[in-house]
């Protein structure tokens, strides 16, 4: 085939270019898109918050059927306990993780005021759906909610 080599090499050369440039470029990019690399105590934290969010679920779980008379007093006691003990033992876990890393504490910082702003919201719109207060207050104070919201999103 004529003008083989010429394709073969400029080929080479193209490649080459675009895996210098991705390398060099890859460093400023990747946090952009936030493919950063996840830390061992934030993988840590998560998977003890996850634990515990599974661990209150049991426990609401066992609740339910102790209401709905599904199981022995005696059962559910040992149970209530042993997963009591487990909420307790995670939840002293995670504030040990939280109290040495600043990064997990903002985190959850910025988790827990976007949830208190976003319920605050709801309470303004379910005061206007009960007659509480007026369209012009809601509207108002939505704005300001609204507002703080804007402002941790830029936090990020």
């Amino acid at each position: 085939m004529p003008g083989r080599e010429e394709i073969l090499a400029m080929t080479f050369g193209v490649v080459l270019f675009s895996l210098v440039v991705q390398g060099l470029s890859f460093e400023r990019i990747v946090p952009k898109f936030g493919l950063r690399r996840v830390s061992d105590f934030r993988v840590r934290y998560e998977r003890k918050l996850g634990e515990s969010i599974a661990v209150k679920a049991a426990l609401e779980e066992l609740k339910r059927m102790d209401e709905a008379r599904e199981v022995s007093k005696t059962v559910l006691k040992e149970l209530i306990s042993e997963y009591a003990q487990r909420k307790d033992a995670l939840g002293e876990e995670i504030s040990g993780i939280v109290g040495k890393h600043e990064e997990i504490r903002a985190g959850e910082r910025h988790v827990a005021r976007r949830r208190a702003l976003l319920a605050q919201k709801s309470a303004l719109f379910e005061a206007l759906r009960r007659g509480v207060i007026s369209e012009e207050a809601v509207a108002s104070l939505a704005d300001e909610i609204n507002a703080a919201l804007d402002a941790l999103g830029t936090e990020e």
